[in-house]
């Protein structure tokens, strides 16, 4: 790892530049067609910031996940942010006369400084186009887009070229264009070069996601219409396994539908045993899925978005409730870093605070002095890594795996950091209390000790109002949890229901992702169900359920729906077939994301029960 000042640590351009050096990235692949190569040294010299958007293109081409960092954006970034969420739901919701209107908005008043803005309008008006014009005016449309970054298609070195998943999803929409337009070979080739680029370039699994699965559902529509039906189902197959090993249902259902009407063009009678069991498996588990949407109800999108801001805080509004949770009087909070006027402004979401200003109130709020907090503070990609599978095998209840996770972070993980001590010290009693069955109160107590190195005035602090951090809100979950496990779930439910109400306080509650909200509700529906509060665990759970469906994933849904089915079967007046059927429907969606853990669990308490 290189070695770094621990006040450089703070800085975008140092981890833009590690990423390209570890990588093999050179600098001028890196901001061609997406900004000029003196203003890339200016970033990384950090002589000047770019906004989330940009800085999230960077990252990805630079073979990093931009939802690797738990961000602070500006009320700009936010707006515009918003407004392609308005764009997107516009076209899932097929108003294409609406969202016309809104390109041409978002095309007149955006930022002119970096062409990644007229690429974005270019390519949601292909997909515009795609629905309700020719495939030639969809495909020059974009082509359009596509030379908004790179010349043409014949330009691209695929070894040494960097593509984001816009760029890529472009390239998808071409090679779609191109078999629309009866360029079958082209448009082969093209997707080939597409699912071949993360073999060829560091891509991490999230990023690959939002691209991946859509080639290969296009590749063998292809395949099937040219009445290639092996490699049909192949590619089909590749793409739902893909989608299964990741918990993600984006574009699932195409896939299944897609791999199902193979029977047609070759008869079931002449099946293997194997391919029999897959087809059964799925169409299982494609009705499974179609009965969640219409129970809950949410419907999938056609398209999902390639920006999460997963775990994003508004700098205004962070200044605001730390300054409330202080009790200081803006010009106290102020003092020494701008004027009382300034600072109005910056808590208004009218202005950002320039970068030491920035820094100064970061120190203020007793929070890292940056924009951009990775998992693992001053820590290499690769223990970023780490840290995020260490969090992924908790969730999948791969326990043995996440202590061995741990163990080898613990060996390299920069300690001077406060965060990195609070994920070591979370991430520790976790593993006691699952591997060796540390006491609920111990854990209480150890927890405690961890949130009051972080925050000294814990416990006593309003949690509806303080800025907390996905560590802490972590933390605070388990403290919940404990306190339930020994039997004082109202506690437990205080703590959960003041931590969902922050989330909620916040104006980006409904459109951000955040990872410690959904681990929230899961918990909050399991304490309000065994107190007795049936409805209202039901509703949590149908919106924890919306809430992951809408974005394409299910972490912790399935959790969710078997909830829904333990609720309503200690309901009086709930009938048998209301909630059998949620059983059903979490043992088949267990089986479908490969959770034997949770698999296994399910089917106990249903043979207890």
């Amino acid at each position: 790892m290189i070695k770094r000042e621990l006040k450089e640590q703070y800085d975008l351009g140092l981890l833009i530049s590690y990423s390209c050096k570890l990588h093999g990235i050179s600098y001028a692949n890196l901001c061609s067609g997406i900004l000029s190569y003196s203003t890339l040294m200016r970033i990384l010299n950090n002589e000047i910031e770019v906004e989330k958007f940009v800085a999230d293109q960077l990252f990805s081409r630079a073979g990093v996940c931009p939802d690797s960092f738990e961000a602070f954006i500006g009320e700009s970034d936010w707006n515009w942010f918003c407004k392609r969420q308005e764009i997107l739901a516009s076209y899932n919701q097929k108003l294409y006369f609406k969202m016309e209107e809104q390109l041409k908005c978002y095309e007149t008043n955006c930022p002119k400084s970096y062409p990644i803005h007229l690429q974005y309008v270019k390519m949601m008006q292909a997909y515009r186009l795609k629905e309700i014009s020719t495939s030639f005016d969809f495909l020059n449309q974009a082509l359009q887009a596509l030379q908004c970054t790179i010349p043409t298609i014949h330009s691209i070195v695929w070894k040494t070229i960097c593509l984001t998943p816009q760029e890529l999803s472009i390239l998808t929409l071409i090679a779609e264009g191109y078999w629309k337009t009866g360029n079958v070979s082209d448009s082969v080739s093209l997707l080939y070069r597409i699912i071949s680029y993360p073999k060829l370039h560091p891509t991490e699994i999230e990023e690959i996601l939002k691209f991946l699965p859509y080639a290969r559902l296009i590749l063998s529509q292809i395949y099937f219409e040219t009445h290639q039906f092996a490699n049909a189902i192949s590619e089909c197959y590749k793409g739902i396994q893909l989608l299964r090993d990741n918990n993600c249902i984006r574009f699932l259902i195409p896939l299944m539908e897609q791999y199902l009407q193979m029977k047609e063009y070759k008869p079931f009678t002449k099946w293997s045993h194997k391919e029999n069991k897959i087809f059964r498996e799925i169409s299982t588990y494609l009705h499974t899925l179609k009965n969640i949407m219409q129970d809950i109800p949410v419907c999938l999108p056609m398209l999902y978005s390639m920006e999460n801001y997963e775990n994003c805080h508004l700098i205004s509004e962070t200044l605001y409730r730390y300054r409330k949770y202080k009790k200081m009087t803006q010009q106290q909070f102020c003092e020494g870093i701008c004027t009382v006027r300034a600072f109005r402004e910056i808590e208004k979401g009218k202005t950002n605070p320039k970068k030491l200003c920035f820094r100064d109130f970061m120190r203020q709020c007793q929070l890292p002095e940056t924009k951009y907090i990775p998992y693992i503070q001053g820590g290499s990609l690769t223990e970023q890594t780490l840290a995020k599978q260490f969090l992924k095998n908790i969730r999948l209840h791969k326990y043995k795996e996440a202590q061995t996770t741990i163990q080898e972070l613990e060996q390299t993980i920069p300690l001077m950091y406060p965060t990195n001590q609070l994920f070591l010290n979370y991430s520790q009693i976790l593993i006691q209390e699952l591997l060796f069955h540390l006491s609920p109160e111990q854990q209480i107590q150890q927890y405690e000790k961890a949130l009051q190195d972080k925050i000294p005035e814990y416990p006593n602090i309003d949690i509806e109002i303080y800025p907390f951090m996905l560590y802490e809100i972590l933390i605070l979950n388990n403290i919940a949890c404990c306190y339930g496990n020994i039997g004082n779930h109202s506690e437990s439910i205080k703590i959960l229901t003041s931590i969902r109400n922050n989330y909620l306080n916040s104006k980006t509650s409904n459109i951000l992702s955040h990872d410690g909200y959904c681990l929230i509700l899961i918990n909050l529906a399991k304490y309000l169900g065994l107190s007795g509060m049936h409805k209202k665990a039901l509703a949590i759970n149908q919106e924890l359920i919306y809430r992951e469906f809408s974005r394409g994933f299910i972490h912790y849904s399935n959790s969710a729906i078997y909830g829904i089915y333990w609720n309503l079967h200690r309901q009086s007046d709930s009938h048998i077939y209301d909630y059998k059927r949620y059983f059903d429907s979490s043992r088949d969606i267990a089986q479908l994301m490969k959770n034997y853990t949770e698999l296994n669990f399910i089917l106990s308490q249903y043979n207890q029960s």
